[in-house]
């Protein structure tokens, strides 16, 4: 756009030309979950809301993790060599920086396990400690399968 330069003041020459430059405002995109949560990567980072997948591959079968902060439950599976089982395990406390607890009920039996980041703030990979504390390493994996996988089971609430 040009403005005559008498109108706007003196310290400008009759004969001077100004650009005056606009921009269109532009709302940032907001942030997209990431591939293995419902979370954009800085709020899987606290790891205390939405639903992450993790997987440890084996030789003759996969092992799964959905942990469900909106209902509250994680939920643990094998896929490979004809298993349909799922179970499904209350969360007893805590967030995935620290631990989540979660605890077995089959039969008289009661024993809790835990999964954590292996570094806090950092949703890279997942420990789950076993009853006795032994660290087994997951990784993340796509959520829409892992649930597509978990639908297909037979789920058991311990």
């Amino acid at each position: 756009m040009l403005i005559p330069a008498d109108s706007l003041s003196a310290k400008f020459n009759n004969d001077s030309t100004i650009i005056i430059h606009s921009y269109e405002y532009k709302e940032p995109e907001k942030p997209r979950p990431v591939f293995y949560s419902t979370n954009d990567l800085e709020t899987a980072k606290q790891g205390n809301s939405g639903v992450f997948s993790y997987k440890k591959s084996g030789n003759y079968y996969d092992i799964y993790y959905i942990i469900d902060f909106d209902e509250g439950y994680v939920y643990y599976f094998l896929e490979g060599e004809g298993n349909t089982f799922c179970e499904k395990l209350k969360i007893d406390f805590g967030d995935l920086n620290s631990y989540v607890s979660f605890t077995y009920h089959i039969g008289g039996e009661v024993w809790s396990e835990r999964l954590h980041f292996k570094y806090k703030n950092s949703p890279y990979t997942l420990i789950w400690n076993d009853a006795d504390g032994n660290p087994y390493e997951f990784s993340p994996t796509d959520l829409e399968n892992a649930l597509k996988l978990r639908a297909k089971k037979e789920i058991t609430e311990r």
